[in-house]
């Protein structure tokens, strides 16, 4: 496989480990720590080598080092209350550190100035906790080596939706992620009428043309179809799938 001058200005910032200089390093790094015995190695080698087969990421960042993550997208929950927050920031942090990218539907976290009964206070709204973790990826930059990635899904029926499509609105705002709506069936049979609904369809919609943000999950069709449904509902994405 014929490796351009722009594929190696890549590997060299993203790739190659410090004793690495060239994409057959790469190949053999991956090969022998994923293959199982030496047929399969070569193999492995063969695929890499000639662009038959390439692993993702943080596959080619991590293998054969101290760091033992190889998969790329991950979706983690977020309750409404601060051990659960915060606990989701540590795990996003291990996540953005491994090369990985994170997703979470923030839903769960109570509206923006509602009551919290603990402190007697105001809540502070979902966005808010999204601003914390979007500060954070801007820290760990995922290992130093390329941008963090984060995916901020928010349901149709959140008192904040509004807020929320508007929010890229400020392009200093949430860089670091993708957004989406979490459309559901009985919200999208709707809009076509007038009332609350429309006027969250008709805003996406001006958004997606303005600038591209925020983007669509059809939550119940992706429920009807998810075929690990023992294992949970499907709340979010990760941010490659927005």
């Amino acid at each position: 496989m014929e490796i351009t001058e722009t594929a190696k200005k890549v590997l060299e910032k993203r790739y190659y480990l410090p004793n690495e200089l060239k994409w057959e390093d790469v190949c053999y790094r991956c090969s022998n720590f994923f293959g199982k015995d030496k047929k399969e190695k070569e193999k492995f080698y063969d695929l890499m080598f000639n662009g038959y087969f390439l692993p993702n990421s943080p596959a080619l960042m991590n293998a054969g080092t101290n760091i033992n993550s190889f998969s790329a997208c991950f979706v983690l929950p977020i309750k409404d209350n601060i051990e659960s927050i915060y606990k989701f920031y540590m795990d996003a942090a291990k996540i953005s550190k491994s090369g990985g990218g994170v997703g979470a539907n923030y839903s769960k976290i109570r509206a923006k100035n509602s009551t919290v009964n603990s402190t007697n206070g105001v809540a502070s709204g979902p966005l808010s906790f999204a601003e914390v973790q979007d500060k954070s990826t801007d820290i760990i930059k995922q290992g130093g080596r390329r941008r963090g990635a984060n995916m901020m899904v928010l349901n149709c029926d959140h008192a904040d939706i509004f807020e929320f499509i508007d929010y890229k609105n400020d392009k200093t705002k949430l860089n670091n992620f993708n957004l989406s709506v979490n459309c559901s069936d009985k919200f999208m049979s709707k809009i076509n009428q007038e009332g609350k609904e429309k006027q969250i369809w008709d805003k996406i919609c001006e958004h997606a043309w303005s600038c591209g943000e925020p983007g669509v999950l059809f939550g119940d069709t992706a429920e009807r179809y998810n075929n690990v449904s023992h294992l949970g509902k499907l709340e979010s994405t990760n941010p490659l799938a927005n």
